[in-house]
């Protein structure tokens, strides 16, 4: 069962003295990463699957997915929306890369990512949005060789 507060996606429910699933995703694919995220009022699960975020509803259906130019690793969800009033989610990828994603209702808006292909950056293992200094956004990421770097964003 998840919870965000007042929303709950139960995946399960008793039928007949013994427990059934009631609602459920499958990806087809490896999960690489996945979060609960709240998109407007509902609770909605965030899927990294190869090269594509999808968002997934709480009866299990996909709501919309957004391909991206390399496998996604890792993502992170920004705490404050965006000045839309949407979640952020920052995301790296294999090829090296990291970008940021604006989840809407019913799709979702890639707001940047970067081409670090040609320093042949490694993969991105980890992803952290926080905010180091009032009013400053940061990305902390590690690298599956051993590096950790922070950047400073703003939003378009």
């Amino acid at each position: 069962m998840w919870s965000t507060g007042k929303h709950t996606l139960n995946c399960y429910a008793s039928a007949e003295n013994r427990i059934v699933d009631k609602y459920y995703y499958i990806a087809e694919d490896v999960i690489n990463h996945m979060t609960v995220v709240m998109i407007g009022s509902d609770a909605l699960a965030a899927v990294a699957v190869q090269d594509k975020i999808r968002i997934i509803d709480n009866k299990g259906s996909m709501l919309y997915q957004t391909q991206l130019d390399a496998h996604v690793t890792c993502f992170d969800i920004q705490e404050a929306p965006t000045k839309n009033g949407f979640p952020l989610l920052v995301f790296g990828t294999k090829s090296g890369n990291i970008g940021a994603i604006e989840l809407t209702i019913d799709e979702a808006i890639v707001l940047w990512e970067t081409d670090y292909q040609f320093e042949n950056k490694s993969i991105v293992t980890h992803v952290k949005v926080a905010s180091l200094k009032d009013g400053v956004n940061n990305i902390c990421l590690t690298r599956d060789d051993g590096s950790i770097e922070i950047y400073s964003f703003t939003e378009r």
